[in-house]
């Protein structure tokens, strides 16, 4: 996505600041959600090689990261209706952290398309949530 975005930018003719708005676009408007820790560190290298090639990288010093995120894509839309259904793990404030800003960005911001696999492991009965279950129910058709 963020490689169309920059080749859009350059085919009209983008400015010099063209791989700066490719970055902004990758830290603030274009979000990924990864449920396991390789593929998202793996997105996280490939959106920073990205970046790089286009002379605009992500800073060194943690206050720039791409907006890809380690979190279940399909739950934390919605509050949880009960205190106690909050998710906390025992001495990893980092994925506390993680689960804490996903789930804003999943409330807050406007997401247009969601691209990825149907959720195959609804089929063997691996859905934890509410939520979990009624998303999963159209893929079970047929």
């Amino acid at each position: 996505m963020l490689r169309k975005i920059a080749e859009t930018l350059k085919s009209k003719g983008g400015d010099a600041l063209a791989p700066q708005d490719v970055k902004q676009a990758a830290m603030e408007r274009v979000f990924g959600f990864e449920i396991m820790p390789a593929p998202f560190v793996v997105a996280h290298l490939q959106v920073g090689l990205l970046l790089q090639r286009l002379g605009a990288p992500l800073s060194h010093d943690a206050t720039e990261r791409a907006a890809v995120y380690l979190t279940n894509a399909l739950t934390d839309w919605e509050p949880p209706k009960d205190p106690k259904d909050r998710v906390v793990t025992a001495r990893m404030s980092e994925l506390d952290e993680e689960r804490a800003v996903s789930a804003r960005i999943k409330r807050e911001k406007p997401i247009l398309v969601v691209l990825g696999n149907p959720p195959y492991n609804a089929f063997a009965g691996t859905a934890t949530t509410e939520e979990e279950q009624t998303l999963i129910e159209p893929y079970k058709v047929d």
